[in-house]
């Protein structure tokens, strides 16, 4: 499937989910307001923290597999899966203890409030669920079951808005804040009723002994992954409590809001990107061929990022309302240099799934680690020194750096695309 009518099909799953993303902004809007995004948005990344136990750290590995495995029932495509299963089930018991001895700990620091260690309570027992869920979506992304993987992404979007919607209206904030720590784990149901009309699934293919050489395969994606779902919820932190101790909570509220939003809307292209690129690159390994499918996405996919983002600055005050409340009319004032930071954040990611789809692993964490670091160095200078409007010019400068750094590390004589075939296999 090309890239056009992939792009259709994942752009129809995508927008009822920016749909359903918007919604939720709304409902979290009026429940929480701008100093409630903080505590959310501490919520978030703590349950990205501990996401970074779960299968979501193995996704692109599974992809990358299924799509190389999609013509061949060898044992290992099973072993893998296996091998999924098993690090899903160890790493929910982990969880739940860890939540179990440092829940009201967690709540207390990050969250502001003991009341709250029962939505990390919650969070761990859905946790299994969400890892299963993510396995599922990872097989049928790299089977290019392009239809059913957008059913589940619509039915798991609609699920989250009315799972957070019916626990808001009976238990408001504390039942908005578990609808949102636990919709993800729900939506395995959904995604589960697609599955089981395939051949591939079947309870012996996912339960029972693994391999040795599977772990090993998939280790290299674990690390990758494990380094960004670390480094990702971190460095939110740090920014921001910097802007609470610099600031207030209630700024802290508008930069989480901004983020949100930007997320939002960026899972129109990144969703794309990891249906069709990761698989596609994967399973190519002729230089003229990876380079190809990279100037390929370039072309359709660059001009139509200006014109979107460009759109939603034009409309930056209307959407602001719709999607939140008067209160959060500040965004505004962070608008243009974040969707700036967001161009160059589509065009980084266009090569950095290069370094996923051929399992660089050290390159890979080195970029991850070092760009997180000068994400934070750049955000603290841009408080302390220029004002809160500068954040999201910080955020800007460094995925500019990032694309530039690709670019270099990947084109140069003796790049990474210049490498010899047989290195990727």
């Amino acid at each position: 499937m090309g890239l056009i009518k992939t792009s259709f099909l994942s752009g129809i799953g995508v927008l009822v989910k920016l749909l359903a993303q918007l919604g939720l902004n709304k409902l979290l809007a009026i429940y929480l307001g701008p100093s409630g995004f903080a505590v959310m948005g501490q919520l978030m990344s703590l349950m990205q923290l501990f996401s970074a136990f779960s299968t979501s750290v193995l996704s692109n590995g599974l992809v990358k597999y299924s799509a190389e495995f999609k013509l061949e029932n060898t044992p290992l495509r099973t072993q893998l899966w296996k091998a999924a299963i098993l690090f899903a089930v160890f790493t929910s018991l982990i969880v739940i203890c860890i939540v179990s001895v440092f829940g009201e700990y967690l709540a207390v620091k990050y969250l502001g409030d003991i009341k709250y260690k029962d939505i990390l309570f919650y969070f761990s027992l859905a946790f299994l669920f969400f890892s299963f869920n993510n396995i599922c979506l990872a097989i049928l992304n790299g089977f290019n079951q392009i239809v059913s993987l957008t059913l589940a992404n619509i039915f798991g979007s609609l699920i989250s808005v009315t799972l957070v919607a019916i626990l808001a209206y009976f238990y408001d904030v504390q039942g908005a804040l578990i609808g949102l720590a636990t919709y993800q784990g729900v939506s395995f149901l959904a995604t589960l009723l697609l599955c089981v009309k395939y051949d591939w699934f079947s309870l012996k293919n996912f339960f029972g002994k693994s391999s040795y050489l599977a772990s090993k395969l998939l280790s290299s994606y674990l690390l990758m992954a494990l380094v960004t779902a670390c480094c990702i919820p971190i460095s939110q932190l740090i920014v921001r409590t910097s802007i609470i101790e610099n600031y207030g909570v209630v700024e802290a509220g508008y930069w989480d809001a901004m983020i949100r939003l930007s997320f939002a809307y960026l899972s129109l292209f990144t969703t794309v990107l990891g249906i069709y690129y990761l698989p596609k690159l994967s399973v190519l390994k002729e230089k003229a061929s990876i380079i190809s499918e990279m100037i390929e996405g370039y072309r359709l996919i660059l001009p139509v990022t200006l014109i979107f983002l460009s759109s939603v600055f034009l409309l930056s005050d209307t959407i602001i309302l719709l999607v939140y409340t008067e209160s959060f009319l500040p965004i505004r004032d962070i608008f243009a240099y974040q969707l700036v930071g967001d161009f160059f954040k589509i065009g980084s990611w266009l090569l950095s799934y290069f370094f996923v789809a051929k399992a660089l692993t050290r390159a890979f964490i080195a970029l991850e680690v070092t760009f997180t670091i000068t994400y934070v160095l750049l955000t603290k200078i841009s408080i302390n020194f220029f004002g809160f409007e500068s954040i999201a010019a910080a955020y800007a400068v460094n995925y500019l750096l990032y694309w530039v750094t690709l670019c270099f590390l990947l084109f140069r004589r003796n790049g990474y695309i210049n490498l010899e075939e047989n290195y990727y296999e």
